[in-house]
């Protein structure tokens, strides 16, 4: 029972952090997409290229070419927050 509390406990902080950050973008507090290479700063290159490659998240690019590549803040954090490990074997697999 205490695991399914911890379980539940974690969960409810992910939720909050996840509306205050969405009230931050929404109050203009921040902007709500944030450049490629930021993405890869918070929350690790493998992990933000891993999630490109498997369309989890949608680029938006401002232009042709090299044109910067912008994520939506709210979907980074969304799935930082949930279980996106699906691409991954177990080890008995």
């Amino acid at each position: 029972m205490k695991e399914i509390d911890y379980e539940y406990k974690n969960m409810l902080i992910d939720v909050a952090e996840i509306a205050i950050e969405r009230y931050r973008v929404e109050k203009g507090e921040i902007p709500s997409f944030i450049k490629k290479t930021e993405a890869w700063r918070l929350y690790g290159r493998t992990t933000i290229d891993r999630w490109l490659k498997e369309g989890l998240i949608k680029p938006k690019k401002d232009g042709n070419g090299t044109a910067m590549v912008r994520l939506d803040r709210i979907e980074l954090e969304l799935l930082s927050k949930s279980s996106n490990r699906h691409s991954y074997k177990s080890k008995n697999e």
